[in-house]
């Protein structure tokens, strides 16, 4: 391990192609300068892995048998295999970035090095964490999560699991253990897998993201109405595809993005670009507008408690800004 920070992807046989996107775009248009790493979940020796060799990209090879999962079916260890993340084996490292195969990265993703604790986006629709193990239809009273945790934990706030950032050097086997012991408990309850036990164990303690390094334009329709809204994904540093479709399906809106890039990953050993930072008031914008819509949403479409709101964090927004301008001047 020659640097100090690592980007990660997961995959088995069936989604290793969709990672040469994501590493691609990382390394273009994200500037990424780190380790390149990907976490191979059984993929068969007969599998090429010529392409990732190429380009010095890391290969950390885990199974079944690399796991102590005893409540969960076998064949949905391969969500599961993310909690090595979370593993010391990663302990030559100070970050791991950590990346979704569905997503497309636009713009420079260096400023995600700059927390210091955990971190992870919002869930998308801003979901609380008891719908995580809630499953559709059904109403959260009757979540089998209610027995176990207090109404204050569940009604918070989760993460998304697809865009995270692990403070890696400080990775124990106390904590391996714990995310393990919780996957044998509730994992079967996690509608998404591996995403409701990771915020069980981080969510009274994980850092958040910006909207924008997580960004689920095309799969959430409240950023796109209402009274603020976006009128585009140009913001976007790490476009998150999530649904209707993924980005290598034909009837995705990115599907032409994606294509292009897959093709040009093939051709390109050493994919260089010019790096477009996200400003401030960028990342501000989106995680207002986001915000804005969500308590919309929430108050059925009332103007008055909606521009209370939007009055107050928009004063929050511009103090947190000013501040932060202030401080770098400072600095100069």
């Amino acid at each position: 391990m020659s640097n100090k920070n690592a980007l990660v992807l997961l995959a088995d046989s069936h989604y290793l192609e969709h990672t040469k996107v994501v590493f691609y775009t990382a390394v273009k248009f994200g500037n990424w300068k780190g380790d390149c790493v990907l976490l191979a979940y059984e993929i068969d020796d007969s599998v090429s892995l010529e392409w990732f060799k190429e380009r010095d990209i890391k290969i950390v090879s885990v199974n079944r048998e690399t796991f102590d999962f005893t409540s969960i079916e076998k064949e949905k260890f391969v969500y599961f295999a993310k909690l090595y993340l979370f593993h010391p084996f990663w302990n030559n490292y100070d970050k791991l970035i950590y990346l979704d195969t569905d997503v497309i990265v636009r713009k420079d993703i260096n400023p995600l090095l700059k927390y210091k604790d955990f971190a992870a986006a919002h869930d998308c629709f801003q979901y609380t964490l008891i719908h995580q193990f809630s499953p559709p239809g059904k109403p959260y009273k009757d979540a089998f999560i209610n027995n176990h945790f207090p109404r204050k934990v569940l009604r918070k706030i989760s993460f998304n699991t697809g865009v995270m950032v692990i403070q890696s050097k400080k990775n124990t086997i106390e904590q391996y253990r714990e995310l393990i012991n919780l996957t044998n408990s509730y994992g079967s309850h996690s509608v998404f897998y591996d995403q409701g036990v990771i915020n069980l164990h981080f969510i009274q303690k994980r850092q958040r993201i910006p909207y924008v390094f997580n960004d689920y334009y095309a799969s959430e329709f409240h950023g796109k109405g209402g009274f603020i809204k976006r009128k585009n994904d140009r913001d976007a540093v790490i476009l998150h595809i999530i649904h209707p479709f993924k980005p290598w399906n034909e009837n995705c809106i990115y599907h032409n993005e994606w294509k292009s890039h897959y093709q040009q990953s093939l051709k390109e050993l050493r994919p260089q670009a010019k790096p477009i930072k996200a400003s401030l008031f960028s990342i501000y914008k989106v995680d207002l507008i986001s915000r804005l819509r969500i308590v919309e949403i929430y108050t059925r479409g009332s103007l008055a408690k909606t521009v209370g709101y939007a009055s107050w964090r928009t004063g929050q927004y511009f103090r947190k800004a000013l501040s932060v301008f202030y401080k770098n001047e400072n600095k100069s």
